[in-house]
C-alpha cells in the first residue's frame, strides 16, 4: 500500500504508483520471449484480477496517497481487459485516473475501444512491433499483422492515447531485405508518430536464455556457447553472448543497419525529435505525467527549427551551462552534450534574446543584427539563411541552445498535475 515510503521525495513532480491488473501473458508464444517460460512454471500461467476490485484499488491509492497517475506493470494489457476496467471505474466519476501501460497490436483496438479507453484515463501504451516483416513475425510466431499494426496506431493517436512502437534487427534467420522492412514500417508510420509524444525505437537482437530461439538455437541457424561456459559465474543468466547468426544477419551487419536506420529516422522525424533522442520522455513513470501535463495544449519543444515558412513564433537563448571559447576568429560553443563550432558573428547574434517571431523572420532579424551584413544582396541573404539555420540546428541538438515557443497559454494556464 506504500505507506511509509517518502513518495514526495522521488524525481517526479506527482507520485506515480505501480498497478498490476493480472500476471502472465494471455498469447504467451513469441519465440524470443522469456514470458513463455515464467507461464510454464507458474500455477496458472495466465490470471486477471477482478476489474472492479482494481479500480477500488485505484481510487484507494488515490485517497491515501493523492496518486492519480498510475503505471500498470502487465507484461500486456488486452483490449477486452481495458474495456471492462474502464466500466469499473465509471464507479469513480470524480477520480479522473491516467494510466501507461503495455498492450499488443490487436484488432480489439478498434477507434471506439481507444476513445473508450482514453476515457478511462489510458495516456500512453507501448507496443511490441519487433519487426515491420510479416514473414518475420510469422517465423518468431508474434502473432500480429502488420497493416493491424498501422490501424491499431492511429486509432490510438486519434483517440488521444500516446504510443511507443519497440523494434528489433538482427533475428535469427532475418535478412537486410527484411531488416529493412522495420525502417519502413517507422517511415511510413510517421503521420501517426509525428508528435513527440509517439516514440520509438530499433534494437539489436539479443539471445535470451528460457525462450524458444536460446533452447533451441541450432534450429534456428544460431551457433551458441554451452550455456554453463557462458554464465558460469551469474546466479541466473538472462541472455547468452558469443552466439553467431549463420542464418541471418551477423551481429556487425545488424549494428551498420541500427547506425543507417538512426540517421534515416533523425532526418525523418527532424525537429520533432533527434532520434534517439526524445524531447516527450519514452519512460512510463514520466510519460503519463507528461501526457497528463500537455493534454490539450501544445508541445512546442524541439530540437531543430521549424521548416521555411511555418507561422510559428519562437525564440531562442543559450542555456546556463554553456561556455564559449575563441578558436581561428570562430567560436567553439562548449556544452554538457557536445562541442559545436561557429563563426563569432552567429555567435554575437544569438546570444541577446530577441522577442518571439516565426523563423523566417527570426533569421531575417539574426542577419540585420550581423552589421556586417547590412548590405548582403538578395542572393547572400539566402546563402546566409542557411548558414544560419545550419548552426542553430546543430545548436539545438547539443542543447546548447533552446527553442522557446511563443505558446502564452502555456504560461497562462500552466499547472502541476495533482
Amino acid at each position: 500500500d506504500f505507506a511509509g515510503l517518502p513518495l514526495d521525495l522521488y524525481l517526479n513532480p506527482v507520485p506515480v504508483l505501480p498497478i498490476v491488473t493480472g500476471k502472465g501473458c494471455y498469447f504467451n508464444r513469441c519465440k524470443f520471449c522469456d514470458i513463455p517460460y515464467i507461464n510454464r512454471i507458474a500455477t496458472k500461467p495466465y490470471r486477471v484480477r477482478d476489474p472492479v476490485q482494481i479500480a477500488k484499488d485505484v481510487a484507494t491509492l488515490h485517497e491515501r496517497h493523492g496518486a492519480r497517475h498510475f503505471e500498470i506493470t502487465d507484461e500486456t494489457l488486452s483490449p477486452k481487459l481495458l474495456l471492462r476496467l474502464a466500466d469499473a471505474l465509471d464507479a469513480y466519476p470524480d477520480l479522473e485516473p491516467r494510466f501507461v501501460g503495455y498492450a499488443r497490436f490487436e484488432q480489439g483496438f478498434t477507434p471506439e475501444a481507444c476513445r473508450r479507453i482514453h476515457d478511462m484515463g489510458m495516456r500512453k501504451l507501448f507496443f511490441g512491433l519487433e519487426s515491420g516483416n510479416q514473414a518475420m513475425l510469422d517465423h518468431m510466431d508474434k502473432g500480429i499483422q502488420v497493416p493491424v499494426a498501422h490501424e491499431v496506431l492511429r486509432n490510438c493517436v486519434d483517440a488521444g492515447i500516446a504510443t511507443h512502437v519497440f523494434s528489433i534487427v538482427g533475428f535469427p534467420e532475418e535478412t537486410e531485405v527484411q531488416a529493412r522492412d522495420t525502417l519502413g514500417f517507422l517511415l511510413d508510420a510517421e503521420p501517426s508518430l509525428r508528435h513527440p509524444r509517439n516514440t520509438f525505437d530499433v534494437h539489436p537482437f539479443g539471445l535470451d536464455l528460457r525462450t524458444e530461439y536460446g533452447d533451441e538455437p541450432a534450429r534456428f541457424g544460431i551457433e551458441a556457447p554451452p550455456k554453463s561456459a557462458d554464465s558460469s559465474d551469474i546466479a541466473f543468466p538472462i541472455s547468452l553472448t558469443g552466439w553467431r547468426n549463420t542464418r541471418g544477419l551477423s551481429q556487425d551487419e545488424a549494428a551498420r543497419l541500427l547506425e543507417e536506420f538512426s540517421l534515416e529516422l533523425r532526418d525523418r522525424y527532424h525537429g520533432t525529435r533527434l532520434y534517439p533522442d526524445q524531447q516527450w520522455p519514452g519512460y512510463e513513470e514520466y510519460a503519463v505525467v507528461y501526457g497528463d501535463h500537455y493534454e490539450g495544449r501544445p508541445f512546442g519543444w524541439r530540437m531543430a527549427l521549424p521548416e521555411p515558412g511555418s507561422p510559428e513564433r519562437f525564440t531562442l537563448m543559450f542555456a546556463d551551462h554553456v561556455w564559449f571559447e575563441p578558436f581561428e576568429g570562430a567560436q567553439i560553443v562548449h556544452t554538457l552534450a557536445g562541442d559545436v563550432m561557429a563563426t563569432s558573428a552567429a555567435v554575437e547574434v544569438l546570444r541577446p534574446e530577441r522577442s518571439p517571431k516565426p523563423v523566417d523572420e527570426y533569421i531575417d532579424g539574426l542577419i540585420d543584427a550581423a552589421r556586417q551584413f547590412a548590405d548582403a544582396d538578395a542572393t547572400r541573404r539566402g546563402r546566409l539563411h542557411d548558414e544560419l539555420r545550419g548552426v542553430i540546428d546543430a545548436l539545438l541538438a547539443t542543447r546548447a541552445l533552446w527553442l522557446r515557443p511563443s505558446h502564452a497559454e502555456l504560461a497562462a494556464t500552466a499547472r502541476t498535475p495533482a
